[in-house]
């Protein structure tokens, strides 16, 4: 009797620890959120949240999400999502991450019309959409620690080195914890091609997060650039660092809390008339996009000077290099005097495509083709729209057709890496089949058991 006691609890058993088995095999994987020091990230606030701090025309279409980030040097980055759950696709697809140029915001992205917007199209098509602000800008002016107002010597300390090596990173990690998948989609324009290219370079281990990339205008080689008048500019970035420095200016369009109705001029860039010329000179109501006369705050977006300088020292050394700090601190910082060392473009094994036009007044085209032939896993892409210039590839009366539209085709493409959604089903009729084997097999073996004990 004992015996077929047995054999009743090995029969009840093996069912429920295939059921158990399943269960487990049916749990979401959960990526680990790391930052670049690999300790996890502890942001004070990540949990998802609707407020009124959120760009005016994302309110007007979805109801929008923003969280904060929080970087492993302590900067609080806010991020917006457009969630694919508000679309009506059958399916939902890896998410992707656009992201902004040279002292812009996430705006730049929504201010385009809904037929030319590329961030609420591919949110029709399925896409969970994100939306980044690197340190610095009208999103990202918060620090665990560090007041920009109090301390602005210590905040703008930072090059887009910075931004791609921290920023990106984090929101990277984030963005994978928060929707379970291992892999997302790049989409960047100007100098947000650069962060992509940082991050990848000095941390290869981020190319298996990314499944393709497209950089809209990228700029990391910029010794031949069209505009003559602000290269001359960026040739006397030391004198105009230095001067900066003395007077203690160290961001790109101070924010006065005092001030909420101001409305400013693009030669008041630098927060005083004493700098009038420079701001002209450099061309600031061009780089950012802004009116010639008047703009409200609210326009600004705002970033480090030394962000400038960095994008300046590699206009004049006709490379993409780390952050020159002379030739003492070089040799504190990279072990030796002497130039800075170059970004390790090969490293990057992320599918990339340069999508860039020959008429692009900030970018030549051989600068593209000589990043091109420094990286390993790299597609062409020329926009023959005639007189296409570099701010087209964001606010471009027909960008869809020009350009957008094949960056979607080639996401359509890599469609082929399942939701966590899916995976589960998959898994799902998976580990049924193989229970109901080993149930059978089981049941099997225990009745021939039963028997060849009781049957004597």
């Amino acid at each position: 009797m004992m015996l077929l006691k047995d054999c009743v609890i090995i029969l009840i058993l093996t069912p429920k620890c295939i059921l158990l088995c399943g269960a487990e095999q049916l749990q979401k994987e959960e990526p680990t959120v790391t930052s670049i020091d690999k300790s996890t990230i502890n942001s004070p606030n990540q949990t998802e949240h609707n407020e009124t701090n959120v760009p005016s025309k994302l309110t007007l279409r979805w109801p929008p999400t923003s969280f904060d980030v929080q970087t492993s040097d302590g900067f609080l980055l806010k991020i917006f999502r457009l969630s694919s759950e508000f679309s009506n696709a059958d399916t939902e697809c890896c998410p992707v991450l656009l992201v902004h140029g040279l002292f812009q915001s996430s705006d730049r992205f929504l201010r385009q019309k809904q037929e030319q917007n590329l961030a609420y199209k591919l949110q029709d098509l399925g896409y969970d959409v994100w939306l980044f602000n690197a340190r610095g800008n009208k999103y990202s002016r918060r620090h665990v620690s560090l007041d920009p107002e109090k301390n602005p010597s210590e905040f703008f300390n930072y090059s887009y080195e910075e931004i791609g090596y921290f920023d990106l990173a984090a929101t990277v990690d984030f963005i994978l914890s928060t929707t379970g998948f291992k892999k997302l989609h790049y989409i960047s324009y100007g100098l947000g091609g650069t962060f992509f290219l940082v991050l990848n370079s000095l941390l290869p281990s981020y190319s298996d997060k990314f499944d393709r990339a497209f950089l809209m205008a990228p700029v990391a080689y910029s010794g031949r650039m069209p505009n003559i008048a602000l290269q001359k500019q960026l040739l006397l970035h030391e004198r105009l660092y230095s001067d900066l420095k003395q007077a203690k200016v160290y961001e790109l369009f101070p924010y006065y809390n005092d001030e909420d109705n101001m409305e400013f001029m693009p030669s008041m860039c630098l927060g005083s008339k004493n700098y009038e010329l420079i701001c002209n000179k450099m061309q600031i109501a061009k780089i950012m996009d802004l009116n010639d006369t008047k703009n409200s705050k609210e326009a600004t977006r705002g970033g480090s000077i030394k962000t400038l300088i960095h994008f300046a020292q590699n206009v004049e050394k006709k490379k993409i290099l780390r952050f020159d700090n002379g030739d003492n601190n070089n040799k504190e910082v990279y072990g030796h005097r002497g130039n800075p060392p170059e970004y390790a473009l090969k490293a990057i094994t992320v599918l990339t495509v340069l999508i860039f036009a020959p008429t692009d007044d900030m970018i030549d085209e051989d600068d593209i083709y000589e990043l091109a032939s420094n990286m390993t896993n790299v597609k062409l892409r020329k926009v023959e729209r005639p007189k296409f210039k570099h701010d087209d590839f964001i606010a471009g009366h027909d960008v869809m057709h020009d350009v957008y539209n094949s960056i979607i085709e080639d996401l359509a493409e890599s469609k082929r890496h399942d939701t966590p959604d899916q995976k589960k089903k998959t898994n799902k009729s998976f580990s049924w089949w193989i229970g109901l084997i080993i149930f059978g097999v089981g049941l099997a073996i225990v009745i021939f058991i039963c028997i060849k004990l009781f049957g004597r």
